[in-house]
């Protein structure tokens, strides 16, 4: 028994001597190293920015200011007519290319003629006085829709515009009952409706017709005889649309102190 411990020892030291190898080998193995994620980079390298002042022709300078501001930093000065901008060079070049496009000149629209004419119209009996031939059937008209019995015409008006544009006149009134007095007539927009195979359509918005007359008078009061003055006024205001060639009675109006009504027609024609 005692011969057989020695080789017991022995052979437990190599078992032990041989795992402790083994173990060493395990720890001293490197580990794989594990996938690092790819991180994407622009390599793009960051671009300067600069400046640039832009001239507008024509377009309305803030609105297109404010369809530039998609592109970069800009800013409008309607007075100076200018858009500074503030970018990088593709920037830049895109502001260029978008005021290109819109800051163009205005398509010049075809002439309108728009005549007019001022008709006094009262209920007591007399003659036409002064009817042009161009407006005899609207006066009829007058006559039996408005019991009117005598015209007579205080004046007449041509406006020349363009196809979306505006136009005024202006002149004196001679009215009985009234010592002097003006008129204004304007027009904020004159449109051309057209379709194929068929005779224009002219629209008139914003019609605005001012009349203004000084009127006297004189009463008894209290056996005195006393004179009056006032500044009467009328008005009318309203939009049209017309067939090319038509008579159109815009309306009418009335002024104190000033016998019947005035009487506004229209009539309108496409100048080729």
């Amino acid at each position: 028994m005692a011969e057989r411990t020695p080789l017991i020892r022995t052979a437990l030291l190599a078992f032990l001597l041989l795992v402790g190898v083994g173990i060493h080998a395990q720890e001293g193995k490197p580990q794989e190293a594990q996938a690092q994620p790819k991180v994407k980079t622009d390599a793009r390298p960051p671009q300067r920015e600069s400046g640039r002042v832009f001239k507008v022709e024509f377009a309305d300078v803030d609105q297109v200011a404010e369809l530039l501001k998609t592109f970069c930093y800009v800013k409008a000065d309607s007075k100076l007519r200018v858009i500074a901008a503030r970018g990088t060079e593709e920037e830049l070049a895109a502001v260029e290319t978008a005021l290109q496009k819109l800051d163009m000149p205005p398509v010049l629209g075809r002439d309108v003629e728009v005549t007019g004419y001022i008709v006094a119209a009262s209920p007591k009996p007399g003659l036409k006085d002064g009817i042009p031939k161009e407006i005899e059937s609207a006066v009829a008209q007058l006559g039996q829709v408005l019991s009117f019995k005598s015209f007579a015409l205080v004046d007449s008006i041509v406006i020349r515009t363009r196809e979306g544009g505006t136009g005024q006149t202006e002149g004196t009134l001679k009215l009985d009952g009234a010592k002097g007095g003006d008129y204004k007539l304007v027009l904020d927009a004159v449109r051309i409706v057209s379709k194929p195979d068929l005779p224009s359509i002219i629209r008139i918005d914003g019609i605005k017709f001012w009349a203004t007359a000084p009127v006297f008078w004189e009463t008894v009061e209290g056996g005195d005889k006393k004179s009056y003055k006032i500044l009467s006024r009328a008005k009318i205001e309203t939009d049209v649309s017309m067939k090319e060639g038509q008579k159109v009675i815009v309306g009418k109006t009335s002024m104190e102190g000033v016998e019947g009504s005035l009487v506004l027609i229209l009539t309108a024609k496409v100048l080729e």
